[in-house]
């Protein structure tokens, strides 16, 4: 019922956002109030900055594989099929 190709998109793309704002938002809150001493060590760090990075890259190139498609399906509508 629910599974078009526009309702897979979406998902991943809330997916993306979702993982973002919780790995992002909370630790760019608390170093805003205790930016010295970094209390949850080196390995965390790097991880969240990795989650951050790959969270939006993916929000990117979904938006950008949803523009192709749409692209192809409007402008090329015989070599493009939509079914």
């Amino acid at each position: 019922y629910m599974r078009t190709v526009t309702n897979y998109y979406l998902f991943n793309l809330s997916i993306s956002d979702l993982l973002l704002l919780l790995m992002g938002l909370p630790m760019e809150i608390y170093l805003t109030w205790s930016q010295y001493p970094f209390p949850f060590g080196e390995g965390f760090c790097r991880f969240r900055f990795w989650a951050s990075e790959v969270s939006s890259n993916v929000s990117v190139l979904t938006i950008t594989a949803f523009t192709v498609e749409r692209y192809m399906a409007i402008c090329h509508p015989i070599r493009f099929p939509t079914h």
